[in-house]
């Protein structure tokens, strides 16, 4: 499924971004077994690779792909998407998804631990829970924080 998102977004077929996943994936592995010095080469040449293949810009400013979609009154759902939909690469967008789907279908809006309102939580254990706060000063659109259980049967121990 996650293929098929990268292929509508980057207009590409599924076969070759899985191809791309693939190819990206050997060559990386073969690059970590070169020198230091080969290796700070082989960034250099895909760095002017990449430089090549952007769209040149007037105003020398970043460019975002935002698929023609404004909505007047966004709400956090449509912000997401759009955050998602903007993020460039497929490791960037993977982190983004990941974050997304923590908050949305693993963390729990009800928890026995104290936590804000409009955050979501995990519990670790008995003790400890990840609490994740929609954010989007954050990299990946959430805060994510582990914090020591308090509720009525455990509280939380300072030193």
């Amino acid at each position: 499924m996650f293929v098929s998102l990268i292929a509508f977004i980057d207009e590409k077929p599924s076969e070759k971004v899985l191809n791309d996943i693939v190819n990206s994936f050997e060559n990386s592995q073969s690059l970590a077994n070169k020198s230091p010095a080969e290796q700070e080469q082989a960034i250099e040449k895909l760095s002017e690779q990449i430089e090549k293949k952007l769209p040149s810009s007037d105003n020398d400013g970043a460019q975002t792909k935002t698929f023609g979609i404004h909505l007047e009154g966004e709400d956090e759902n449509t912000q997401t998407v759009r955050q998602f939909l903007d993020t460039k690469g497929y490791f960037e967008r993977s982190k983004r998804l990941i974050a997304m789907f923590a908050y949305s279908y693993e963390a729990d809006s009800y928890s026995r631990c104290k936590k804000l309102t409009e955050s979501k939580s995990i519990e670790l254990n008995d003790y400890e829970i990840i609490e994740i706060t929609p954010d989007q000063s954050m990299p990946y659109g959430y805060q994510f924080i582990v914090r020591a259980c308090e509720s009525a049967g455990i509280s939380a121990t300072k030193h």
